[in-house]
């Protein structure tokens, strides 16, 4: 099992969680908790983080406007997920990553 979390406090995207692709069947769970006022997306890419940039087409997003605490399954292998802080006011988005496997 994987697990890592994150703590945003400002209108930013959150530092990419890359997965291993080897566990079979492929398991992430990203929880998101607010404790003020914000407004974020859950987003993920097919693109390696870890050689290149993703350009904003290549990064998609499973949980959109998302303003209170909920979450983000993923069952399929992709190369990257993040918590995106699009608006904020006060408080903390605090990103749960949790993978099953290897």
């Amino acid at each position: 099992m994987r697990a890592d979390k994150q703590v945003l406090s400002a209108a930013e995207p959150g530092q990419w969680f890359i997965p291993n692709h080897w566990p079979t069947p492929f398991q992430v769970a990203v929880g998101v908790s607010v404790t003020g006022t914000a407004t974020y997306d859950v987003e993920y890419t097919y693109v390696d983080v870890r050689r290149e940039t993703p350009a904003a087409g290549d990064i998609y997003s499973k949980a959109a406007d998302q303003t209170a605490a909920g979450e983000a399954l993923f069952d399929m292998p992709v190369a990257a997920i993040r918590v995106n802080v699009t608006a904020y006011t006060d408080g903390e988005v605090i990103g749960h990553f949790l993978q099953s496997g290897g």
